[in-house]
């Protein structure tokens, strides 16, 4: 009598079957598990395009995903990636802050071709690694500078944003000053602090004029010291020792800022104050307000000069001046007593279609076969082989061979023949 054996593909790991997908995916390599991220422009204007790209906050909920993601201390998230599914290609992506407890994460994804008018991306997917696996590079996949073991040791921000800099190290970036001369101080290590001396105003400014308009200024600030006022701001001329116009309350004669006011006598508290000539328009205080936080400033037009606190409250000008041509980029810290202001890392990134955000919506988890196999030419053959010859295995497996075997049912007894190794294709084994 003839012996057979029925081969069959023996995973040690529990996977789910994937949904079908509308259409075809292109998964980069080392995607075991992904879901799709659809974004959704709303407004009639778009933002961004193939030269500038678009920097797409995207707040993903951890819920489904926790047991595809690595969670453990310096290692969380290292396995996770977002790709373009029509082409494979990776997409830049930083994560800025997470939570386990509350299961969220909030990224930012360059959209390399910008996004159009009342358009919808449905290419963009997030996808998972085996835990062990890391995809992060420092060019594509990274991190904000204080989430790593070693400060910036996995921030890619500069690949993110339209400017970035973390402060990483004990000296101050090139192309950056200070003004005015003698009025505070500032040091770098992994972190850059600005200081006041009392009843004076300091700041450390990037001094290459930006054009405002399409972008946002922001900072994220950790701490500050002091009953005074810091903040971020754009400023049209700085002036040096109080000379060249009478100042505003942070030391130049045109421009805007958003300042923190960490201890006044209603308690902590955020301010807007724009200054355009001789006039100033202060906005109302919200109090009640800690680090850490984000901080931004905007100048549109002469009807869009706008501040925020992270990405949930703002206050914007109704008509000020029009918006320059071009302006400095400052970190600064003033007041009647000594204060700091400590910043982890300041950027630019491009201003939303009217200043809405792109909303997101996740899809269903999918999982992908770990492993496809052709018996002797037969895609996934479910078949018998005749005791004694010699057949042909080609795969193409996503994962080591902890995880991926072959096994033969021999009169109901489970045999494993073959275990099958990353990167190695084709096997050939005689059954015996």
């Amino acid at each position: 009598m003839e012996s057979k054996y029925l081969l069959i593909l023996g995973i040690l790991a529990v996977l789910f079957l994937a949904p079908s997908l509308s259409h075809a995916v292109s998964f980069p390599t080392g995607v075991i598990a992904s879901s799709q991220v659809n974004i959704t422009n709303s407004q009639t204007v778009g933002a961004g395009n193939s030269t500038t790209g678009f920097q797409q906050m995207i707040n993903i909920s951890l819920t489904n995903y926790r047991g595809y993601i690595n969670d453990t201390g310096k290692y969380s998230f290292q396995n996770v990636e977002f790709f373009n599914s029509t082409s494979g290609a990776v997409l830049n992506s930083w994560l800025e802050s997470y939570s386990f407890t509350n299961n969220w994460a909030l990224y930012w994804v360059k959209l390399p071709d910008g996004i159009g008018a009342s358009q919808t991306l449905s290419n963009v997917y997030v996808g998972f690694g085996l835990n062990t696996t890391s995809f992060w590079s420092n060019t594509s996949v990274g991190e904000a500078p204080q989430l790593s073991p070693n400060y910036g040791g996995r921030d890619d921000g500069v690949s993110i944003f339209t400017n970035y800099w973390n402060f990483a190290g004990t000296t101050l970036p090139s192309g950056f000053s200070t003004a005015p001369s003698g009025d505070g101080s500032y040091t770098v290590n992994n972190s850059l602090t600005v200081s006041n001396n009392a009843n004076t105003q300091f700041q450390v400014y990037y001094n290459t004029l930006i054009n405002p308009v399409g972008l946002i200024g922001e900072i994220y600030t950790q701490s500050t010291s002091g009953n005074e006022d810091s903040g971020i701001s754009w400023d049209v001329d700085i002036l040096q020792n109080g000379t060249g116009g009478t100042p505003g309350w942070w030391g130049h004669t045109t421009g805007m800022l958003t300042e923190y006011n960490p201890g006044d006598s209603s308690g902590p508290d955020r301010q807007t104050t724009f200054n355009a000539g001789t006039a100033a328009a202060a906005y109302p205080s919200i109090h009640n307000l800690a680090p850490p936080m984000i901080m931004g400033a905007s100048w549109q037009s002469a009807s869009a000069m706008g501040s925020f606190w992270g990405y949930s409250s703002s206050v914007t000008a109704s008509s000020e001046t029009s918006a320059p041509v071009s302006a400095y980029l400052a970190v600064s810290t003033s007041g009647g007593a000594a204060a700091s202001i400590e910043i982890y890392w300041l950027r630019n990134r491009a201003y939303p279609p009217n200043n809405v955000m792109p909303s997101i919506s996740q899809g269903s988890l999918i999982l992908l076969p770990m492993l496809v196999l052709y018996l002797n030419g037969v895609k996934d053959a479910n078949t018998t082989i005749t005791y004694g010859t010699q057949s042909n295995f080609t795969a193409t497996i996503s994962s080591s061979t902890n995880y991926v075997s072959i096994w033969a049912n021999i009169t109901g007894s489970m045999m494993r023949i073959e275990p099958l190794t990353l990167n190695h294709v084709t096997y050939t084994n005689t059954l015996s």
